[in-house]
């Protein structure tokens, strides 16, 4: 006969276990939605800096004529420019001494990452 201590402990742990699953439910939505939005900025940036980079060399190549070695930096700085959307594109970390001066109806939009 089972005793009712093991029962107790049995409904204790897949309690313990079902909180669990919510909570890393929870978590792994918000990295999806973190990740997306890194993803849209990462896209941005790189939408940017390669326009920049193609109207500027338009221009150049309008002043005077650019050649072989001029269409090489362009393509090596749109390679440049495509890396560094990569790396800059991660959230800013919020630092601790601002989560003490923040509002509190901003603070959890901050701190969820």
């Amino acid at each position: 006969m089972p005793s009712p201590l093991s029962s107790d402990v049995d409904r204790q742990i897949q309690r313990s276990a079902e909180l669990l699953h919510r909570v890393s439910a929870r978590q792994l939505h918000k990295r999806a939605r973190s990740a997306g939005r890194r993803a849209k900025r990462m896209v941005k940036y790189a939408v940017y800096s390669v326009t920049a980079i193609i109207v500027a060399t338009l221009g150049w190549g309008i002043v005077s004529p650019i050649g072989f070695q001029g269409v090489m930096i362009a393509a090596l700085a749109i390679l440049l420019a495509l890396i560094f959307s990569v790396i800059f594109s991660a959230e800013r970390a919020v630092p601790a001494t601002a989560l003490g001066t923040a509002d509190l109806l901003k603070l959890p939009a901050s701190t969820e990452r």
